[in-house]
């Protein structure tokens, strides 16, 4: 191969965005211009390319190949003064050119100006009686035609042959393939291996402490130091090195920038290229550590694993871009393809799993373990999610855990709340302190907070209800709106969806309440008669044959809770009116005889005494009466005092009889006695005669 003068001139970059982002796998625009004297000297030569650049930002091109916008490369006269090289770039790929930078031009265009020594006049006595001024330009053109080491040799094989220090070659002819180096001793290594060698004293090496060095084309690709034990393979690998000692660089430009840091390994290329003094880090993958400049005890494994790390110390990545963003960002762990990606300053975060914590920029203390979970957190902290998109959305929320994929999922802002279960808090965007344990356990809730579900589908359908507590599989499970509910066992207040202050203990206590309010349902499908009604209470379900309470109910009765108060007419007409029967219970096992009313006699004879909307008897939304007892005191208190209105009467009466009597006893008593008189006259009259 011989020396050679095109006229172009190899460049390279790497292309960042006005935010400093690498500008990677695109289209760049590129202006060249050629300045003359000076960084605003004036140009003497202008083109413009456009390039793609690689998944580093880097683009290759060479300069006098572009399209040209004014001058010629032929025509540069590099001996007339310095030149400087000005960039001007456009990320997108166009013309708007938006960054630009100027630098001197040093070496590589002078070889330019070299190639003009073979038209060259010189007037030096000393040249013009030396045998080089026989030198014609035809000669120039031999050299400049040859192809090749065996043109027109006809005369036998080459051999090159070594002796001491002397290298010569002999014959002419065809060369021998390949060449070989014989040497009268055995200190030489052919280049097609040896034989015989003992490895006791054969070896490729020096035997002084003095490094061995690799090069190819002339540039450093390979460095074995003794006094400092470091090993270097690869162009440019530990090449700036003077004062650091056991690291170990594999790889083109590996460690390239290293100064004075210490026990560092990067393997890859451009592994840890721009670290300068930072210490005990571990860089494998190419670009892995790239910008690291004074950050230690970092590891990095993986493509681009922590490649934006400058100072910042103690953070492991494994895993194609993981943690690649990173800046200053202190004790993060990354497993996982792309994990912790955008990390900037965040510290103390842990991500396992293909781009968790993807987004993450300067939140700190969070924990994800999954594909993707806490891929949008930006700032929030204090979060831990586990399992695949767990808290996917989280931007700034903290302080909230999420087990289970899909868990809290669409949760932005949200603070303290849990997530337990696979598709639980699933819509969460802005609710707090919410804990959801089970499969889609408050799924559809945005913006409720204080919410508590513990149940497969428990609040399943709740969005900005608040202060609800559900526990059971699908407790409360439609509930969209609703406040201030409480529903302990399966199915518990299931079909609630907006109504508010109800509880419900047992399995489908109050299953059938869906707007109604204030409602209490305890026991096993214990439901209120009306499910749009409110202020009900239910105690058991309709098996029920007994309920019992150690002391009497106490029934509200203050004036202060009452309105519209008259005098019942409901009194003895109505009492005679009802029909009192004996009868068993369906549903009752012993058949015990009880004693009551059957509520649609007493139904109609209400509204045979034109009372109607009454509270006494209730209709529930399957048709089924029952009746209140309770209500039935009043008529047969109002009957009684009938009864005694009556009485009073007659007693009156007969008071007046008695008198009467009395009046008609003394009268005949007179008499007698008169009579008594008359007839103790007539006999004393008698014997007298």
């Amino acid at each position: 191969m011989f020396a050679q003068a095109p006229q172009q001139i190899s460049y390279q970059a790497v292309v960042r965005d006005a935010n400093s982002v690498l500008v990677s796998n695109q289209a760049v625009g590129i202006k060249i211009s050629i300045l003359q004297n000076s960084p605003s000297g004036a140009a003497v030569y202008v083109e413009t390319q456009t390039r793609t650049s690689n998944i580093n930002g880097l683009v290759s091109l060479e300069i006098g190949s572009g399209n040209v916008v004014s001058g010629s490369m032929a025509g540069i006269n590099w001996a007339n003064g310095t030149y400087f090289i000005k960039t001007e770039t456009d990320p997108g790929g166009g013309a708007n050119y938006t960054i630009s930078g100027t630098s001197k031009l040093l070496s590589m265009p002078y070889a330019l100006h070299a190639k003009t020594v073979e038209s060259i006049t010189e007037t030096d006595p000393a040249y013009n009686n030396s045998q080089a001024a026989n030198i014609t330009a035809a000669d120039i053109n031999n050299l400049n035609n040859l192809s090749g080491v065996n043109t027109g040799d006809q005369d036998g094989s080459e051999t090159i042959i070594t002796a001491g220090t002397n290298i010569t070659v002999s014959g002419t002819g065809t060369s021998a393939a390949p060449y070989v180096i014989n040497a009268s001793n055995n200190s030489s290594w052919g280049l097609t291996g040896n034989a015989g060698t003992n490895p006791t004293i054969n070896f490729i090496g020096t035997t002084d402490g003095t490094d061995l060095v690799f090069k190819t084309n002339n540039i450093l690709a390979g460095r074995l130091n003794h006094n400092q034990e470091n090993t270097s393979f690869g162009v440019n690998a530990l090449s700036s090195n003077t004062n650091g000692i056991s690291n170990t660089a594999n790889g083109v430009s590996a460690l390239s920038s290293n100064i004075a840091g210490n026990y560092n390994t990067a393997n890859g290329v451009s592994a840890l290229t721009n670290n300068t003094i930072g210490n005990d880090n571990t860089a494998n993958g190419v670009s892995a550590l790239f910008f690291n400049t004074t950050g230690s005890n970092n590891a990095a494994y993986g493509r681009s694993a922590l490649y934006n790390n400058t100072s910042g110390s103690n953070n492991t990545a494994n895993g194609s871009f993981s943690l690649a963003g990173n800046t200053t960002g202190i004790d993060n762990t990354a497993n996982g393809a792309s994990a912790l990606f955008f990390n900037t300053t965040g510290y103390s975060n842990t991500a396992n799993g293909r781009s968790a914590l993807y987004n993450n920029t300067t939140g700190n203390d969070n924990t994800a373990n999954g594909h993707s979970a806490l891929f949008n957190n930006t700032t929030g902290f204090d979060n831990t999610a586990t399992g695949r998109f767990a808290l996917f959305s989280n931007t700034t929320g903290h302080s909230n855990t999420a087990y289970g994929r899909s868990t809290l999922f669409y949760n932005t802002i949200g603070i303290r709340n849990t997530a337990s279960g696979s598709g639980a808090l699933q819509n969460n965007t802005t609710g707090s302190e919410n804990t959801a344990n089970g499969v889609f356990a408050l799924s559809t809730n945005t913006t409720g907070e204080d919410n508590t579900a513990n149940g497969y589908y428990a609040l399943s359908y709740s969005t900005t209800g608040s202060r609800n507590t559900a526990i059971g599989h699908s407790a409360l499970s439609s509930n969209t709106t609703g406040n201030n509910n409480t529903a302990t066992g399966v199915d518990a207040l299931e079909l609630n969806t907006t109504g508010y202050n109800n509880t419900a203990m047992g399995l489908l206590a109050l299953s059938n309440t869906t707007t109604g309010n204030n409602n209490t349902g305890l026991g096993f499908d214990a439901r209120v008669p009306a499910a749009t009604a409110s202020n009900q209470v239910r105690i058991g379900n309709t098996a029920v044959t007994y309920a019992g309470v150690q002391v009497a109910w106490t029934i509200t009765s203050d004036i202060r809770w009452k309105e519209n108060v008259q005098t019942s007419d409901l009194g003895l007409h109505f009492i005679n009116s009802l029909n009192p029967v004996s009868y068993e219970r369906k549903n009752d096992e012993n058949k015990k005889t009880e004693f009551g009313f059957i509520a649609q006699e007493l139904e109609k004879t209400l509204q045979e005494f034109n009372v109607t909307n009454s509270g006494m008897l209730t209709k529930d939304d399957e048709g089924m009466l029952s009746l209140r007892y309770n209500d039935l005191i009043a008529p047969m208190v109002k009957a009684i005092q009938e009864l005694k209105t009556e009485n009073d009467a007659l007693k009156l009466k007969n008071s007046s009889l008695k008198a009467e009597i009395e009046n008609l006893n003394s009268g005949n008593n007179k008499t007698e006695e008169r009579l008594e008189k008359l007839e103790q006259y007539f006999k004393t009259t008698a014997e007298n005669k």
